[in-house]
């Protein structure tokens, strides 16, 4: 499943005036009960420890500065929120 790019936060110093980078989310992976299932969807907040979502970023950037992010393997945990995804990402490689 192809998703949209979403924006990421950089927490790079010195990167002022330019502080969203993108990232392609290519799979993903929630697992959950029917009955969190539809409290997710309906926007409720969920613990995260009720169900799984996991992801492997594909992180694109055409900067030199951050060209090391394109040879990145990384995998995420999700936390859906009522404003959205919350991502915490770690590098494998």
């Amino acid at each position: 499943m192809l998703l949209p790019r979403l924006p990421v936060a950089s927490s790079c110093p010195g990167d002022v005036g330019r502080p969203y980078r993108s990232v392609s989310v290519r799979r993903h992976f929630r697992d959950a009960s029917p009955e969190v299932g539809a409290r997710l969807a309906a926007g409720e907040t969920v613990d995260p420890s009720e169900y799984d979502f996991r992801t492997t970023p594909v992180f694109e950037t055409a900067s030199e500065k951050y060209a090391w992010l394109n040879r990145l393997v990384a995998v995420g945990v999700g936390d859906r929120r009522a404003s959205g995804p919350l991502y915490r990402v770690f590098r494998i490689l």
